[in-house]
């Protein structure tokens, strides 16, 4: 929800191209808008398929996502974006995985959180060390005029079996001393997942 009321979400399929769209349902009246067409990675699209996890609004009104699939003429098809919307309306691509089995800085991003300085922090499903999934930042580089991802974690780090947790399934929650706190849905101890605190 943004400073107005209006709620702003993603769908994994539909819109004019079939795999889905970022829309708005403005505040009172819930007059929905499709604020952008996700299109077929197939044919080179590199703007992103199919949305996964929340949406995260720095305090301009930017909005940023992710989505499963990526363009696949440049990519595997899976790797999947982070995507960026600006209050003015512009829509880039600001953070791109290699995807595939190892992909070292992650495969299949699960969304992103915020901090107060405008980094994005997320989550990957997949990727990193034995495809155990990765923690990763994105912070925006004014010098070079771009996003920088750095991959801050891959889990299965402690080995041999995981007891740091495997596959997380959701994005990292932001605390307000700027840890990040999430869990994992495989590996630990008891090879049931691990809650985990990283300050990146």
């Amino acid at each position: 929800m943004d400073p107005s009321g209006n709620v702003l979400g993603v769908t994994a399929s539909g819109g004019k191209f079939g795999y889905g769209v970022l829309y708005k349902l403005a505040a009172s009246s819930w007059k929905e808008t499709t604020l952008h067409n996700f299109c077929n990675p197939s044919t080179g699209c590199a703007d992103g398929a199919d949305c996964y996890g929340p949406l995260a609004m720095d305090a301009a009104g930017n909005l940023f996502g992710t989505t499963l699939y990526s363009d696949c003429d440049q990519h595997s098809c899976d790797a999947g974006i982070v995507f960026e919307r600006t209050a003015g309306g512009a829509y880039s691509v600001i953070g791109q995985f290699c995807g595939g089995f190892g992909c070292p800085d992650g495969d299949i991003p699960l969304g992103v959180v915020v901090d107060a300085n405008g980094n994005l922090f997320g989550t990957t499903e997949y990727g990193g060390i034995d495809d155990a999934g990765t923690v990763f930042q994105l912070s925006y580089d004014s010098g070079q005029q771009q996003w920088i991802e750095t991959t801050l974690y891959k889990f299965c780090s402690e080995q041999p079996v995981c007891s740091d947790g495997k596959t997380p399934e959701a994005p990292p929650i932001l605390s307000s001393d700027g840890k990040l706190y999430g869990t994992t849905s495989d590996g630990g101890a008891g090879v049931g997942g691990t809650v985990f605190e990283l300050t990146p």
